[in-house]
């Protein structure tokens, strides 16, 4: 599947790039976050809109194959007025979830996958990871000849990687991610570090930043197939709003009186920048400690190989000291086996006194004595 995904996404970055070399066409991104999330978002809570929510996800779930990109981004816009979508703990959430299927725990992945996946039908990681879970065990069935959970297990991993598909062809539709101005729509906070993978590309840097409009978005600076590097920029505004709940200091500055209203907008402008300030040296002071876990790691496992190696020579030294050693007993066998026989043979040569002739001699009839 990440096949798939990483063609399409090198067809529409090569269809952008024949678009600006084209001075007659203007290139206009089908979604454009700043003007389309908020009209898009009150769609999706109208019952009676062809965009409504539960609408829309009863066809994700039931894995409809007409349900367009454009009807699963206002999905996962929908999705963000859900009083489940807690981002914060959400991450921590499917980061248990990943850590499961690295440790090989793949039953307890799809244990936890499925129950948050109840409140959480549309996280990229956990639809992954419960694919991925599901497409291990299928295998490890198949080969104890339990053919008929393997066909169930592997036809779960065919259903939700097809979800999964579903969220990254919306996330590919929503922007190019080339330029803060056509930054991807995502829904989660770390969903553009899941993004990445999944279309082939490898994360060399990862940051933080505002575009014009004030959204704030997570940048990711990729290896791509040909092994340049390209910034991806992500478009998590309406997930931060739900970490700072700016829409509560918005409530309560209505009651305030006109003068009350500026101090509160100050000190609210400062808490901000306060908050943004904390946020990137609580990332820079991540990033520092990530190195440093994984260059000790890297020493740690280095260690190890030294150590096996060291032991494995040791090991084949000791081999073939022994191996030496029984060739050595074993020579000194035959060749005192063969001293045996040879001096068994020369025995057998000699007449021993059992062999010879011990029977007294016959006496001849003497003659006849005359009277």
């Amino acid at each position: 599947m990440p096949n798939r995904i990483s063609i399409f996404l090198s067809l529409i970055l090569l269809s952008s790039s024949l678009l600006a070399q084209n001075s007659d066409t203007i290139a206009r991104p089908p979604f454009i976050y700043s003007r389309d999330f908020k009209a898009i978002l009150d769609s999706s809570q109208d019952k009676n809109s062809g965009l409504a929510y539960q609408k829309i996800l009863t066809r994700f779930l039931d894995n409809d194959s007409m349900l367009t990109n454009s009807e699963t981004l206002a999905l996962m816009i929908g999705f963000t007025e859900n009083p489940h979508f807690k981002p914060l703990d959400d991450m921590e959430k499917e980061t248990e979830i990943f850590d499961h299927n690295k440790k090989g725990e793949f039953y307890d992945a799809i244990n936890k996958s499925r129950s948050f996946l109840q409140n959480h039908p549309l996280s990229l990681l956990v639809l992954r990871e419960i694919s991925f879970a599901y497409n291990r065990l299928s295998y490890v069935y198949a080969k104890d000849g339990k053919f008929d959970s393997s066909i169930t297990y592997k036809d779960s991993s065919i259903y939700f990687m097809s979800l999964n598909d579903k969220i990254m062809e919306a996330m590919i539709y929503s922007g190019k991610g080339k330029t803060p101005e056509t930054a991807i729509f995502s829904l989660g906070l770390a969903d553009g570090e899941y993004f990445i993978p999944n279309v082939g590309y490898k994360i060399e840097k990862k940051d933080a930043d505002w575009n014009k409009q004030g959204d704030f978005m997570e940048i990711i600076k990729a290896e791509t197939n040909d092994m340049s590097t390209t910034d991806f920029y992500f478009n998590i505004q309406h997930a931060k709003l739900k970490i700072d709940d700016e829409q509560a200091d918005e409530l309560t500055t209505k009651i305030l009186t006109k003068s009350e209203k500026k101090a509160a907008e100050k000190a609210k402008k400062e808490e901000k920048a306060k908050k943004e300030k904390d946020q990137k040296d609580l990332k820079k002071k991540e990033k520092e400690q990530k190195d440093k876990e994984e260059k000790d790691q890297k020493d740690l496992k280095k260690k190890e190989k030294e150590q096996k190696e060291k032991e494995d020579k040791e090991k084949k030294k000791l081999e073939k000291e022994q191996k030496d050693l029984k060739d050595k007993e074993d020579k000194e066998k035959r060749k005192l086996e063969k001293e045996q026989q040879k001096k068994g043979q020369s025995n057998a040569s000699i007449p021993s006194i059992s062999d010879q002739d011990t029977s007294t001699p016959a006496v001849a009839p003497s003659a006849p004595v005359q009277q």
